[in-house]
């Protein structure tokens, strides 16, 4: 980038942040994968540098507007996004340091999710139950919260309806469950797979590929999220899987 100062200097200014360039990652073999990996952790690596130094600008401006004393309800919207970004970032880095292959974000049965909550939101919803039956998981960073299962305890009640003769049932969601693994008869390894993503905090949601149950072993994966608005995108990688050749 080119600047005309007041002396009719031309001078050259670096940019204030790493520029990250988008790739298309391709992988046909084991050793493309590998090197496909590899080339996204660097990817990676660009990208929290320059979110992290958008961190600070925004943090530094909510600095200075508190001296001043302006509104402040902007800057830390900003901060809160660009953290957002970070800790999305940061743990996808992660995944695929630690062996995760990446994957496209496919259809997912979901079996866990990541909260800090200690209860689900009690609120009393009309209809039918499982509109209150689920939980949903929290971008929280590495090693924070605890997994539960996608569904949840859940009550019921009959409310009159005004100036009615009938009433309407109610539901609202009480507690959480423990995660309940949709597969009895699996191998071994994927059970220890599930066991090591659940203790390693790292995944907001823990699921199973096909999304429907066809029988046999699942795809185990692990799913990294991030929301911004109304808007979610969601990094999906491998945990754990198998093939039978006795199925092909």
């Amino acid at each position: 980038m080119y600047v005309h100062r007041m002396t009719n200097e031309i001078v050259k200014r670096e940019p204030a942040l790493p520029v990250t360039e988008d790739i298309v990652v391709l992988a046909r073999d084991p050793q493309e994968m590998a090197n496909a990996q590899q080339g996204l952790i660097v990817w990676m690596d660009q990208k929290i540098a320059g979110l992290r130094a958008e961190l600070a600008e925004a943090e530094e401006n909510l600095a200075t507007a508190k001296r001043m004393k302006v509104r402040t309800e902007g800057w830390v919207r900003v901060i809160r996004r660009a953290q957002s970004r970070v800790t999305y970032y940061e743990k996808a880095r992660t995944a695929l340091e630690e062996g995760y292959c990446i994957i496209p974000d496919l259809p997912v049965q979901l079996i866990a999710v990541k909260t800090t909550r200690k209860k689900p939101p009690k609120k009393w919803r009309s209809g039918k139950a499982w509109q209150a039956n689920e939980a949903t998981a929290l971008a929280l960073p590495e090693g924070v919260g605890r997994y539960v299962d996608t569904s949840v305890e859940v009550e019921e009640r009959e409310v009159a309806v005004p100036d009615k003769d009938y009433t309407r049932t109610e539901h609202r969601a009480i507690d959480f469950l423990d995660v309940d693994f949709p597969f009895k008869v699996v191998k071994p390894q994927i059970l220890l797979g599930l066991e090591a993503a659940m203790k390693r905090k790292l995944f907001d949601e823990i699921g199973v590929l096909p999304a429907t149950n066809r029988g046999g072993d699942p795809i185990l994966v692990g799913r990294i999220k991030r929301k911004e608005g109304y808007t979610e995108r969601a990094l999906t990688f491998l945990i754990a899987w198998w093939i039978d050749t006795s199925d092909l």
